[in-house]
C-alpha cells in the first residue's frame, strides 16, 4: 500500500510538474500577446530626436517623423524621414509588413539619389548609423519565437516579467542576428523596460532600455518617451526621444510608397 502511494504521488507530481512547464511556455506567449495589444495602433505619428553617443561621450543628434498605418490584419506600414542635420536631411525608411510573404523595406538616401531595397540578409546591418539594427525596427512577429516566463524582477521600481524569447529556427537566428532576447515586460501596463541582446555566440551584445513611460493624450495607450540601446561591444549608445505621439488620428495609406520616399511630403 504505501508503496502504491509513493508511485501514485510521484506520478501527480510528474503530471503537476509538466501542466507548470506548459502554464509557463503558455504564459510567456500570453504576457507577449498583451504587450503586442498595448503596441497596436490603427495608426500613429511621432516626432523623434536620436541622438548618437560614442564612447568618448561626443554626441550627434537627429530629428525624425514617423508614420504608422495597420491594415485590418493588423500588418504595418512604416514610413520614416529625417529633417536634421543637414547631412542626413531627407533620408527616408520605409517598411510594409505581410502576412504571407517577406516584408518590403526600403532605404532612400538623397546624397546617392538612389532607394535600396533591404534584402531579409541585410536585418542584422545597423539602422543609418545608430545602434538598432532593421531587425530590431521592426514589430515582433509571435509565431517565430518560442516565450518562456524565466522569473519576476523588478526593474526602476516596476514588478516585471523576465520573459525569455528564442527563434524557433536556425534560419530564424541567422535573419535576426540573436540567438536570444531577454525581455522585461512592465505587469502594470505590459511595456517592455528592458531587453538583452545575446548574439549567435550567445554572447550579451546589447541592452535596450526604456523610461519617462506615460499614456499619451486622448488615448489608453502607453508609450515609453525615452529608448536607450547600449552597444556592449563598442561602447557606443544610442537614445531616442519622442514627442507629440498621435494615436489614431486617420492617416492616409498612399504615403507609404516607394514613390513617396524620394520626395518631400508633409505628414502633418
Amino acid at each position: 500500500m504505501r508503496t502504491f502511494k509513493i508511485v501514485r504521488i510521484s506520478v501527480i507530481l510528474a503530471v503537476f510538474s509538466f501542466n507548470i512547464s506548459m502554464l509557463s511556455a503558455q504564459t510567456g506567449l500570453e504576457v507577449m500577446t498583451k504587450n503586442e495589444r498595448q503596441v497596436f495602433a490603427d495608426d500613429e505619428k511621432i516626432d523623434i530626436t536620436m541622438t548618437l553617443v560614442n564612447k568618448k561621450g561626443k554626441t550627434r543628434a537627429r530629428t525624425i517623423n514617423q508614420v504608422i498605418k495597420s491594415d485590418e490584419t493588423r500588418n504595418r506600414s512604416s514610413i520614416i524621414r529625417f529633417t536634421s542635420p543637414s547631412d542626413v536631411k531627407g533620408t527616408s525608411f520605409l517598411a510594409i509588413e505581410y502576412s504571407d510573404r517577406d516584408d518590403d523595406q526600403w532605404l532612400y538616401l538623397p546624397a546617392l539619389g538612389k532607394t535600396r531595397r533591404i534584402s531579409s540578409s541585410n536585418q542584422t546591418d545597423n539602422f543609418v548609423g545608430s545602434d538598432f539594427t532593421y531587425e530590431d525596427m521592426g514589430t515582433e512577429d509571435l509565431e517565430d519565437f518560442k516565450y518562456t516566463i524565466i522569473k519576476e524582477e523588478t526593474i526602476d521600481g516596476q514588478n516585471c516579467f523576465l520573459v525569455e524569447a528564442i527563434p524557433i529556427s536556425t534560419s530564424k537566428i541567422k535573419e535576426t542576428g540573436y540567438s536570444k532576447r531577454e525581455i522585461y515586460v512592465r505587469k502594470s501596463d505590459f511595456v517592455i523596460a528592458k531587453i538583452n541582446f545575446y548574439n549567435k555566440n550567445k554572447v550579451h551584445i546589447k541592452t535596450l532600455t526604456t523610461s519617462d513611460v506615460k499614456k499619451v493624450a486622448n488615448s489608453e495607450k502607453s508609450r515609453a518617451y525615452v529608448i536607450t540601446m547600449n552597444n556592449h561591444k563598442t561602447n557606443h549608445k544610442t537614445i531616442l526621444k519622442f514627442a507629440d505621439f498621435q494615436i489614431n488620428t486617420g492617416v492616409e495609406t498612399d504615403i507609404f510608397s516607394k514613390r513617396n520616399l524620394e520626395k518631400e511630403y508633409s505628414y502633418e
